[in-house]
């Protein structure tokens, strides 16, 4: 049975290689095979550009915007956004795609199927200076030690803390404040739980506890900065499974004594519907508080130890292999990365700047958010200690064959640890032994 099933899925995988490559036909250099790089094209270029972006109607609606104001430059190149829920299939039907939208986490697997375009040499031909942005945004889009970037974050997005004003003025608990410790949130946890005016129906905290990033900022914050060794197997260093443990500990507390749900009740809207006190979410969930009125505000992810991590991780745009039209989509993409197109992601989209020099300037049009009634809210906190960011490296370098499997063994470990229902060791032992198998049985998947 065994051979059986990894037949069939070597027969799938190659399939999927073997699509992947028929729809990259003719676009097997940097350029496509079709031009050569031009960042510099005249403003009458004519073009037509199908975007492809997750089935949101949000996000048709932001990338729709871009492209209006960028038409005020390049009036002829007209962009068509399509929303698609399977990126991989809508290729391989054949149909036109030049741009896609790529979450952070999927670049190293759609980059390994030659999905997307390495940008390094637009960059580079452009002058494209990459100072101007934040760091672990830019580092998203990589996905190794060299050059190569295959996706520009759209904006600037890491995991913070809202909280309710209301909630917090009800149960007498004072608001936390910027600079905070992982210490000094359990204790404001405890205190609002503990409150006699806090709605026992209600959640202290709205936190995926198992959601990968989240999880990750705080495990990354005792020093593991990787979960695998050289050869993709689990690691067996004392010391990081040591670490390993008193994060995933930390995280799986909060479950315990009740602050957050565990992942079978969890509730990604209890803080947009006024039922939790605090939310460890990103900064692009704001305009659905503000939509329903919560009298929010904001302050950083609290500090863990000597060495503190805050989880980060957003969305961007790449281009496709399969286009035909690359020096349109980067000149498109290089108008999403400049102020003006900025400007837009931060004002329209109600997201903050990736842009570093529009992000931290105090005048900015994005720095007036106000909450759901009106009130100014604390817009330092979702760009202080940038230096803490940490993206998802916990199985950094693992070839895009055996992404998919070790991201559900992964899942399914965190979910475990953080419910209660199995002890670190003991899914520690399950994981370990579910990757041994795959590095046992799919080969093929390290090449």
């Amino acid at each position: 049975m065994r051979r059986i099933l990894k037949w069939i899925c070597v027969v799938i995988s190659v399939a999927l290689m073997v699509s992947v490559a028929v729809a990259c036909t003719g676009t097997t250099s940097q350029s496509g095979g079709q031009e050569q790089i031009d960042v510099n094209l005249p403003t009458d270029t004519q073009a037509n550009l199908v975007a492809l972006v997750d089935n949101d109607a949000s996000e048709k609606a932001l990338l729709e915007t871009l492209a209006s104001k960028f038409n005020e430059t390049y009036p002829n190149i007209k962009v068509q956004v399509i929303q698609t829920s399977d990126v991989v299939s809508y290729i391989r039907s054949g149909d036109q795609v030049d741009i896609i939208q790529v979450i952070g986490e999927n670049v190293k697997y759609y980059a390994g199927e030659k999905v997307i375009t390495d940008l390094h040499p637009y960059m580079e031909a452009a002058n494209f200076d990459e100072s101007l942005y934040y760091s672990s945004m830019l580092q998203l889009g990589r996905v190794d030690d060299s050059e190569s970037i295959y996706m520009l974050a759209r904006d600037y997005s890491r995991i913070v803390c809202f909280y309710n004003k209301d909630i917090f003025d009800a149960c007498e608990v004072a608001y936390p404040t910027d600079g905070w410790t992982w210490e000094k949130f359990l204790q404001t946890c405890d205190a609002i739980k503990k409150s006699p005016k806090f709605n026992s129906d209600y959640t202290a905290v709205q936190a995926s506890m198992s959601y990968d990033i989240l999880n990750w900022g705080i495990v990354s914050s005792y020093g593991v900065t990787s979960l695998l060794n050289e050869d993709y197997s689990l690691t067996t260093d004392e010391t990081v499974k040591a670490n390993w443990q008193k994060g995933m500990l930390a995280a799986a507390e909060m479950i315990e004594k009740g602050y957050s749900l565990n992942s079978n009740s969890y509730a990604a809207d209890d803080f947009q519907k006024g039922a939790a006190a605090m939310a460890l979410v990103a900064a692009p969930s704001m305009k659905t508080f503000v939509q329903n009125q919560i009298n929010f505000d904001v302050v950083s992810f609290p500090a863990i130890g000597q060495t503190p991590k805050a989880p980060a991780g957003t969305s961007g745009y790449s281009i496709a292999q399969v286009s035909k039209n690359k020096n349109a989509a980067w000149a498109f993409l290089n108008f999403i990365m400049s102020e003006k197109g900025q400007e837009v992601i931060s004002v329209e989209g109600g997201m903050v700047p990736a842009l570093r020099t529009l992000a931290e300037s105090e005048t900015a049009q994005w720095r007036s958010m106000k909450n759901g009634v009106g009130e100014q809210i604390n817009t330092d906190a979702l760009i202080s200690y940038s230096e803490r960011d940490v993206v998802a490296t916990w199985f950094q370098g693992l070839p895009a064959l055996a992404q998919n499997a070790y991201k559900g063994f992964y899942n399914t470990f965190l979910k475990d640890v953080c419910n209660g229902t199995r002890s670190f060791l003991q899914a520690y032992s399950t994981l370990q032994t579910n990757i041994n198998t795959i590095r046992r049985d799919y080969p093929e998947y390290f090449v």
